[in-house]
């Protein structure tokens, strides 16, 4: 009778850590304290599984994930005591989203394991809840009414955001990604449904017409908002997976007629889009790269007219502050340094240097730097092997492979112009990508209990 009850126990549990997944996703955008206890307590569970039971696990991405925490718990301590300015304990959980990937894959491979449960499935639930939780914020803050007659009033639009500056509570760069993750969750998402069986439900037919709809709907929002980097990073990580689909379907030996009339469907939609809406915003991106004061109307198309030269001045800030402490940085909070040590009035109140690889550095030094290359390092390899995407239940679906290559591209370009993971929305993607890669094979995480 106990072990029977504690079975249940286990499968409830079980249930609970997959639940968690695309909980987290959902409140990522909406809800960013509730995702943090939920990500805490997924390492919770780890921690627990470590020390109360037999488990397996990536060995070498824990082991420098954990030396990645204590190196950012002892910068933190370090930049305190020496009265460095910022709250540097305060922000240590900015920098952990890489070492929680090999930690959160420890609970969620006993719970695939005891469920029986496909890793796709694990990224159907977590893009699912990306999708919804990027709509559910935009919609309650109007880059679209999906109630009115025409749903894009483009011109209306920028006028509205010229004013405030914003989208409801969301500056512009915060709703551009929003709607590039959301973007490219439909799209695996919709690939994966078509590729992995035929749509002969009227459900299934209905799901793809919705993910269609949302599709073009992001889209038009993602080109109406004016952020170059957003728009650029989404395009390209659109067509790194296009290329990483076909490639991968034609290598696992599967016809891909239908699904190469698909792409193409795909990016006669997208062209089709960009080319009605972009007309009525390319007066003003002219305007802004006429404005631009380095004289380059490229650049200032690309990067935002004036603030082309405030990029550069803080670039060479940061450069200067790595200068003065090049080993060990200046600890994880780096937010006052720019109204401390900035010449220029207009750049004093930001908060950040608008550069995550800079900013990384400059928090961390040259030795913190190395240390997260070495932790990227260690996953990424272990992401070739096989054994870890290429072989029997743990092969992941062709888009959903492909959708990891995408999002990694997406995240290395956002970084250039913004601390990308300090947003947590991406965060949570970082995070999930790595736990997927260092989930371990099926009956590794052992109960005692047999």
């Amino acid at each position: 009778m106990s072990h029977n009850s504690a079975d249940t126990g286990s499968i409830h549990e079980a249930y609970l850590t997959i639940a968690c997944i695309p909980a987290i996703a959902i409140t990522s955008f909406n809800a960013t304290s509730v995702c943090e206890i939920l990500l805490g307590a997924l390492a919770a569970a780890a921690l627990f599984l470590l020390t109360r039971r037999r488990a397996s696990y990536a060995r070498a991405p824990l082991i420098f994930a954990f030396i990645w925490m204590v190196y950012v718990a002892a910068s933190a301590i370090y930049a305190t005591s020496a009265g460095l300015p910022g709250h540097h304990l305060g922000s240590l959980g900015k920098h952990l989203p890489i070492a929680l990937g090999p930690l959160l894959a420890i609970p969620l491979s006993a719970a695939c394991d005891r469920l029986r449960l496909h890793r796709d499935t694990l990224v159907t639930l977590f893009l699912g809840g990306l999708v919804i939780g990027g709509l559910l914020i935009l919609v309650r803050n109007g880059p679209f009414d999906i109630a009115a007659p025409k749903m894009y009033q483009v011109e209306e639009f920028l006028d509205a955001f010229n004013r405030q500056g914003s989208v409801g509570r969301l500056n512009r760069n915060y709703a551009a990604l929003t709607c590039g993750l959301s973007l490219l969750g439909t799209v695996a998402l919709f690939c994966h449904i078509i590729s992995a069986e035929r749509p002969r439900s009227c459900r299934l037919v209905i799901g793809l017409v919705l993910l269609a709809m949302i599709f073009v709907a992001l889209e038009v929002a993602l080109i109406v908002l004016p952020s170059r980097t957003a728009f650029i990073a989404t395009t390209a990580a659109l067509l790194v997976f296009l290329a990483s689909f076909a490639r991968t379907r034609i290598s696992r030996g599967y016809k891909t007629g239908k699904l190469a009339l698909a792409a193409v469907g795909l990016v006669v939609v997208m062209a089709a889009v960009t080319m009605y809406y972009l007309p009525s915003v390319a007066g003003r991106m002219m305007t802004i790269a006429a404005s631009d004061k380095s004289g380059s109307a490229i650049v200032g198309l690309l990067l935002g007219g004036n603030s082309v030269s405030e990029r550069l001045e803080l670039d060479l800030l940061g450069i200067n502050l790595i200068a003065q402490r090049p080993w060990f940085g200046w600890g994880p909070d780096v937010s006052q340094l720019i109204s401390i040590f900035a010449v220029n009035p207009s750049i004093k109140p930001l908060t950040q240097f608008h550069n995550g690889y800079i900013q990384d550095i400059v928090s961390f030094g040259i030795l913190g730097g190395l240390l997260n290359l070495t932790l990227i390092a260690v996953i990424l390899v272990r992401a070739t092997r096989p054994s870890v995407v290429y072989t029997g239940s743990r092969r992941l679906s062709a888009a959903y492979f492909s959708i990891g290559l995408a999002m990694i591209i997406y995240l290395l370009i956002a970084n250039l112009t913004e601390s990308i993971l300090f947003v947590k929305p991406a965060a949570v993607v970082c995070t999930f990508f790595i736990m997927l890669i260092c989930m371990t094979p099926r009956s590794a995480v052992l109960d005692p209990r047999g």
